[in-house]
């Protein structure tokens, strides 16, 4: 954590398809411009509720030793080895609704062991009323109101069924 927080903390997930891909649109945020599906914000990640009712399309998720980490109390700066971000992704039915694919689409074009890469960045402040270029700006490791980020490289895998 590179400055210490308290009260609300927002992720932006972008997620790309390749190391020079665009990002991915996002789709399916609720009507504050929150959660969804691809390059998304996730309001108030320290919230169980709203990670609960984000459940569907995904989630980013802030916890300490397994609980709803308390922002309101405050974080300091520095390395936290007692808490975790958590990111859920969304069903196959959910993605594939929201995608506009079917069972059978997928089943013919769906790419099994598809590389994609995740940057979720923290903020301290609200950043889901923002348009993409304005995003695009701040979405950086010394971008404003950023606090943290963290990189992931992940695949794609279905399990049978």
């Amino acid at each position: 954590m590179r400055s210490p927080i308290r009260g609300g903390v927002h992720a932006y997930a972008e997620v790309r398809y390749g190391t020079q891909a665009p990002r991915e649109k996002c789709k399916g945020a609720d009507s504050s411009n929150c959660g969804g599906i691809g390059s998304c914000v996730y309001c108030n990640v320290c919230s169980a509720a709203e990670a609960g009712k984000a459940k569907a399309s995904g989630f980013i998720r802030a916890t300490r030793n397994g609980k709803a980490l308390d922002c309101e109390k405050g974080i300091s700066a520095g390395s936290h080895s007692d808490w975790r971000l958590s990111f859920c992704m969304p069903t196959k039915d959910e993605y594939l609704k929201v995608q506009g694919m079917d069972e059978d689409f997928w089943s013919r074009y769906g790419v099994s062991g598809r590389l994609f890469y995740m940057t979720v960045y923290l903020f301290d402040k609200p950043v889901n009323a923002l348009s993409e270029s304005q995003m695009e700006k701040v979405a950086g490791v010394d971008g404003d109101g950023v606090i943290g980020c963290h990189r992931i490289v992940a695949t794609v895998l279905e399990s049978g069924g």
